[in-house]
């Protein structure tokens, strides 16, 4: 029996958007930070390479590992502005079948979010779309990243992993990693309409293309 459902945040819960990534030429801008594109795309891939190779997320360290890897030196203050920034990274509104199925499962079930990105982030983000009160805890990268074992213990926090689902769009960090940690109801939101390529990593795993589509799964 289900009594706590884990969901990831972005792309499940808020839709991710390319423009979003704007907020690095911001925090540049704010700071007076100067540079060009070709800056902003190495920064970037090293920012993507700090997040392939990490067990737990840092500011500093990955500050530390983009200037080392970009041979810059780019102001501390950098950083606490970038992660701010990024909580201000959502829609206006998220759409009102949302808000109905987060209130049905809120109601049925204990309901967390696993993110691998940084607190301050991730629960700006959900207050401002205003789906914060549906959550009992927020855990994060912070404290151990996907698809590590621990971070879906961490999440489970005492059930039984026979009692939680797992939600989220990533088969590598969310499905698989869940799966590894022992839970067995998974649910993959496919948000690209990938399903035909991934047949043989979907067995036994519920796939939805909506968030409303929860309603009819638990």
């Amino acid at each position: 029996m289900i009594k706590r459902i884990i969901f990831d945040l972005d792309n499940v819960l808020i839709d991710w958007k390319d423009e979003y990534e704007n907020v690095t030429q911001e925090s540049f801008d704010e700071i007076g930070y100067e540079y060009d594109s070709e800056l902003v795309e190495k920064f970037l891939k090293a920012r993507s390479e700090y997040e392939d190779n990490i067990k737990f997320y840092s500011k500093k360290d990955m500050l530390d590992y983009i200037n080392t890897k970009m041979e810059r030196k780019i102001p501390d203050e950098f950083i606490d502005l970038y992660i701010k920034k990024f909580g201000t990274k959502v829609p206006e509104k998220l759409p009102d079948s949302y808000y109905e199925t987060l209130e049905y499962l809120s109601n049925k079930y204990e309901l967390v979010v696993l993110t691998n990105w940084f607190a301050e982030t991730q629960i700006e983000r959900l207050k401002r779309v205003d789906i914060f009160k549906y959550f009992k805890n927020v855990y994060t990268g912070e404290q151990i990243a996907k698809p590590f074992k621990q971070s879906f213990i961490n999440a489970m926090n005492g059930f039984k992993p026979e009692e939680c689902a797992m939600i989220g769009d990533n088969l590598e960090n969310d499905i698989k990693g869940a799966k590894n940690a022992g839970i067995l109801k998974l649910i993959w939101k496919d948000i690209n309409n990938k399903k035909q390529e991934h047949l043989d990593e979907l067995n036994g795993v519920n796939v939805i293309n909506e968030f409303e589509e929860l309603k009819n799964i638990l």
